[in-house]
Formats: structure tokens, C-alpha cells, sequence
């Protein structure tokens, strides 16, 4: 089974996403459609990860992926492809009085 590496800190958006296109697609929880789940410390060990093929695919912020593509450019453009990218969610804001 394929493993996807999902970042120790990565925000419940992403999270949310990854949930939806797995129910939509394969109509299975990521817990359920995946092998196994690794939980690095950082989105760079994650991408990393899947540049070394240990692990098939990654869960990251795109504005990190921005990031990494700058300094590992040629390991992105080598080894890594974009298999989707959500839909910006709004922020959130809590308002009081």
C-alpha cells in the first residue's frame, strides 16, 4: 500500500482536504486508503521523504511548496509532481464586542 507523510503542525484545512478528495475519490478515509500515515517534523523532511521514495506522497502548505521549490528546484522538478492543489479556503476571523 502507498504511504503519505502528513507534517507534525500542518493545519486543519489541509487536513480537511485530504479527508474530502479521499471520501470523494476513493470513498475511503485517508486512515483507511492509505498503508501508513508518517507524521515528520517539518514540511521540508516530508517533501524530502517523497523525493527519496520513502514515503509516495506528502501533505503540504502550497506557500511552503514555494518555498522548497526555490533552493531543491531540480529534486522537485526530478522526482515531484503536484497531484492537487485545493482551493484557497478564506481565513477565518472570530469577531466580538
Amino acid at each position: 500500500g502507498k504511504k503519505i507523510d502528513i507534517p507534525v503542525g500542518t493545519i486543519e484545512p489541509s487536513r480537511l482536504v485530504l479527508e474530502r478528495l479521499s471520501m470523494e475519490l476513493a470513498k475511503k478515509t485517508p486512515m483507511a486508503l492509505f498503508a501508513g500515515i508518517e507524521k515528520s517534523s517539518a514540511q521540508v523532511t516530508a517533501l524530502d521523504n517523497v523525493a527519496r521514495g520513502t514515503v509516495d506522497a506528502a501533505l503540504v502548505d502550497a506557500n511552503f511548496l514555494k518555498i522548497y521549490k526555490d533552493p531543491k528546484g531540480p529534486v522537485f522538478e526530478k522526482t515531484l509532481r503536484v497531484l492537487h492543489e485545493s482551493v484557497v479556503v478564506p481565513p477565518a476571523v472570530i469577531v466580538y464586542k
